[in-house]
């Protein structure tokens, strides 16, 4: 499935703060960019994908099938804003002019952007986990693994008892 199944490039574009002069359709439509979308859908189920391209074109999708697309487009948007991020600084400009016309950028404006896109993606990922999951799918669930536990000796070193 294409990006655009499930977002636009102007809400991609929205949620991170820039235009369309500033990040192109052409950049955006990089296999790069559809490939990462995918992988964080495979993160939350191997299924997601091709259960939305299902529900995607029910002639009358019941209540939950409504949730579970408005929040898996919402999250495709975070997504993608994501994985832009990383590039931010180097297509967002510090200085638009154009004659008597200028903007300028606060001194780091991406420090705030990023840390917001990355709040908003770690809550749009659960409640496509909750909506996924109320469609009756399985949804992956990540298992806690103790890295570190306490052991107590079978005796005291000090005391050799």
């Amino acid at each position: 499935m294409s990006i655009l199944d499930y977002t636009s490039y102007d809400e991609v574009r929205a949620a991170l703060g820039v235009s369309v002069s500033e990040l192109s359709d052409d950049t955006l439509s990089l296999l790069m960019y559809e490939d990462a979308l995918l992988a964080d859908l495979d993160d939350i189920d191997d299924q997601l994908a091709t259960t939305f391209a299902t529900v995607q074109v029910e002639p009358t999708p019941t209540d939950a099938q409504t949730r579970f697309l408005r929040v898996t487009r919402l999250f495709a948007t975070y997504s993608l804003a994501k994985a832009l991020s990383a590039t931010l600084p180097m297509f967002g400009p510090k200085s638009v002019e154009d004659g008597k016309a200028r903007m300028e950028r606060f001194a780091d404006p991406y420090k705030a952007t990023i840390a917001s896109i990355l709040a908003e993606y770690e809550k749009w990922r659960g409640r496509v986990q909750q909506a996924y999951i109320a469609l009756g799918q399985s949804g992956t669930t990540a298992t806690a693994r103790p890295y570190f536990a306490v052991v107590s000796p079978a005796s005291d070193p000090i005391t050799g008892t």
